[in-house]
């Protein structure tokens, strides 16, 4: 897998630091920001943009100057530069963002109480039986969020749809229609599922 993955906290940033950052990013983004109520939120959002920002500086690019638009399912690609793909992920206090030269999807999520259960609604009986932990909900449902961002379908593609396979292994993997997608997973934050998705 070929990808340059950029990740940071929002306790990195002093909070008097956000505003005139918020200006060397675009509008769309800008715009995007201004939509989540929660503070935080907010904030995140601002941080993945500047990591968007970073990762085009390696092209020669910014991200002020990226021209957007969206397929049919939402997910937004560059107009003006095509040939590069990104994906980006917010939980907690982290934001990531990923990007490639073809299709890719990443997520992170951070680990806290959830009522187990409701893997009986979103995951498959193959997945629910590599469940023993909350560790092991998080990393299923990260896998499988990094993969319907990969095939940039969205939610039209429900969770309990296709299957995440090899979870025993550290090399999971997964088939939908006719492609194999494969993953690389990430554990150097403590209490944070990070995963990265992309067509084989």
């Amino acid at each position: 897998m070929g990808f340059d993955l950029y990740i940071a906290g929002i306790n990195e940033i002093p909070i008097e630091d956000f505003d005139c950052l918020a200006k060397i990013i675009s509008e769309y983004r800008i715009k995007k920001a201004a939509k989540y109520k929660n503070e935080n939120d907010k904030k995140l959002s601002i941080l993945s943009s500047l990591l968007l920002d970073k990762a085009l500086k390696k092209y020669g690019l910014s991200e002020k100057n990226m021209q957007y638009s969206f397929n049919e399912y939402g997910k937004p690609y560059f107009i003006n530069s095509e040939e590069l793909h990104f994906s980006i992920s917010h939980s907690g206090e982290y934001a990531m963002v990923v990007m490639s030269d073809k299709e890719i999807g990443c997520d992170i999520q951070q680990i806290k109480d959830v009522n187990l259960n409701i893997a009986d609604r979103f995951f498959t009986a193959d997945e629910r039986a590599n469940i023993k932990s909350i560790e092991d909900f998080f990393r299923i449902w990260t896998l499988k969020e990094s993969f319907i961002k990969a095939v940039g379908k969205g939610l039209s593609i429900p969770l309990n749809s296709f299957t995440i396979k090899g979870l025993e292994t550290t090399k999971p993997y997964c088939e939908y229609e006719g492609r194999i997608y494969k993953f690389k997973e990430f554990d150097n934050i403590n209490e944070y599922c990070i995963a990265v998705c992309e067509e084989e």
